[in-house]
């Protein structure tokens, strides 16, 4: 379903991606792992375009993006497949938890508001915030916020979620509920790619792992190549300390 073939991204001359290969297949959950400032935020975000890579394409179900010649129709399209799962949540803060989740399908999927309404209750009942539905995100803990975030990212057609180490804001008592609603989308085959430095988590949801350093894919493998049979001792200490934390 998605194909990214040897994707480049510079800031102000200094590369941050230099040439990333990675594929997954409809259905699969893909962790990318790796130290800090490696690019993979960075690489999470090139997928849909809201950092715009060099050279490179971005293959996503039928539609292949060039992005050296990637036309406006092109990116609108390739972020109508995709959705975003944020650090930071990003929600409207003048619109409740339930106006949130409708936002996107009533602007951009054009849904009739009381389909867009029923469709998002079910949303929220599904993340475990049926009786949030009113409230504001100033009234809602991080977990609950994230929550949110992650059933906007349900409601659109996407072909994929993204998810931006989605519990990195979080105080570690509202970590378990946000991993809760993601193991709960990988059991049901949601096709993912989670930017994460939660290695215990990550080798329970994922298909596939990406250890990402330097701007490239440095290892590439199951959660169980990654973790017990990797050939790589750069990855094996990254792995040690991380899980040792």
């Amino acid at each position: 379903m998605l194909e990214i073939s040897h994707l480049k991204k510079s800031y102000n001359g200094q590369p941050v991606l230099r040439d990333v290969n990675l594929t997954l297949a409809q259905g699969e959950v893909m962790a990318i792992i790796g130290p800090s400032g490696t690019g993979k935020s960075t690489l999470l975000r090139c997928v849909n375009f809201l950092e715009r890579p060099e050279s490179g394409t971005i293959a996503l179900d039928e539609l292949t993006v060039d992005a050296a010649r990637a036309t406006q129709a092109q990116i609108h399209a390739l972020r109508r497949r995709t959705a975003m799962v944020f650090q930071n949540y990003n929600l409207l803060r003048n619109l409740t938890a339930l106006e949130n989740v409708m936002e996107p399908m009533v602007t951009v999927q054009r849904l009739p508001r009381l389909q867009a309404r029923r469709r998002a209750l079910e949303l929220l009942d599904k993340v475990g915030l049926a009786d949030k539905a009113d409230f504001y995100p100033r009234r809602m803990s991080g977990g609950q916020q994230q929550r949110v975030g992650i059933a906007r990212a349900m409601g659109g057609d996407a072909k994929v979620i993204l998810l931006d180490e989605p519990t990195s804001s979080l105080d570690p008592e509202l970590i378990g509920e946000v991993l809760a609603v993601i193991r709960q989308l990988a059991e049901e085959h949601t096709t993912m790619v989670i930017v994460t430095h939660e290695m215990k988590f990550a080798r329970e949801v994922a298909d596939k792992m990406i250890f990402l350093e330097d701007g490239v894919a440095a290892g590439e493998g199951t959660p169980e190549e990654i973790f017990e049979r990797c050939g790589n001792e750069r990855i094996r200490r990254f792995v040690r300390r991380v899980m040792d934390q």
